[in-house]
């Protein structure tokens, strides 16, 4: 008779240790790309947007100083051209992408406006400005900034709040306006300013890439008046359009309340040289005793590519 025999199978040690190992290695890898995700590349993205929003600004004073120089050069520089540049955001780096960051260009020269007008007259205008340049961020972690040019001046603002369709900003003047009032003895009041006039399309671009801003000097009116040959020049009132109110009516609550400017505010029917308040969007400035103004009007058409 033949033997029956059962078959044993035999536990392999070593193919249970090398599964148990590749599992440990994915998990060391998985663990490791997890850390940088939730770590290092915000850190690292942070830093990039950082930076971005310090080159985004060395640019907007590029452009202010530019303006400002076609203006002061108005002889020589009418009808020519002065680009200057603004980078839009940095694609991703090499590993995982990171330091992403893109942002949006815009040119509005309809929206915004400085009027200063007889204040018995409002058709007896002296100066107007209107329009911005704008630069806002698009970030994952940094917080966004926005980038104005405005009025002569350039704005840092971030996002405070938005409530009925109105957003509301933290925001500094980082270059101020040419802009200077002062009394004399006599107490006669003189104001002198630059009012910029943006002209073209409105327009905005959006992403990564470096864009063009193009301006062009089109014209400068001097408007120089006294009161000897313009009776009504008396009192003026001066309105700002603006996002940006508290900054304005700070701008001019500390320009007009130095000690060198000799003058003073105006509170209710007492005696006084200014007064500003503010409604909404727009701030007011009124100048009483006003003897003369030096304006200069530049137009500057804008648009970028």
């Amino acid at each position: 008779m033949g033997h029956m025999f059962k078959k044993v199978f035999e536990g392999d040690e070593d193919g249970v240790s090398g599964a148990i190992t590749a599992m440990m290695i994915i998990m060391i890898i998985s663990s490791f790309i997890s850390l940088i995700y939730a770590v290092y590349i915000p850190t690292w993205t942070k830093d990039a947007e950082a930076d971005h929003s310090k080159l985004v600004l060395s640019q907007f004073l590029d452009i202010k100083e530019k303006i400002d120089d076609q203006i002061i050069n108005s002889g020589q520089n009418q009808g020519i051209s002065v680009t200057s540049r603004v980078t839009l955001g940095r694609s991703g780096g090499p590993v995982f992408g990171m330091g992403t960051t893109s942002g949006l260009l815009s040119v509005n020269p309809y929206q915004d406006t400085i009027t200063m007008f007889n204040s018995n007259s409002i058709d007896e205008t002296f100066a107007q400005a209107r329009g911005n340049i704008s630069y806002r961020s698009q970030t994952q972690y940094f917080q966004k900034q926005v980038y104005v040019y405005q009025y002569g001046a350039v704005i840092v603002a971030q996002v405070k709040s938005t409530a009925g369709g109105r957003t509301t900003y933290d925001a500094v003047l980082k270059v101020q306006p040419h802009f200077k009032a002062e009394k004399d003895l006599l107490g006669n009041v003189t104001i002198s300013m630059v009012q910029v006039a943006l002209l073209g399309d409105q327009k905005q671009l959006s992403g990564t890439q470096d864009l063009n801003v193009r301006t062009t000097l089109n014209s400068v009116d001097t408007n120089d008046l006294t009161r000897d040959v313009y009776p009504t020049l008396r009192n003026l009132t001066m309105n700002v359009t603006t996002d940006f109110t508290s900054v304005w009516m700070e701008y001019y609550q500390n320009a007009l309340a130095k000690n060198v400017t000799g003058m003073t505010e105006k509170i209710g029917a007492g005696a006084g040289d200014y007064n500003i308040t503010t409604t909404g969007r727009i701030v007011t400035v009124k100048f009483w005793n006003v003897n003369a103004i030096n304006i200069d009007n530049a137009i500057i058409a804008v648009d970028i590519e």
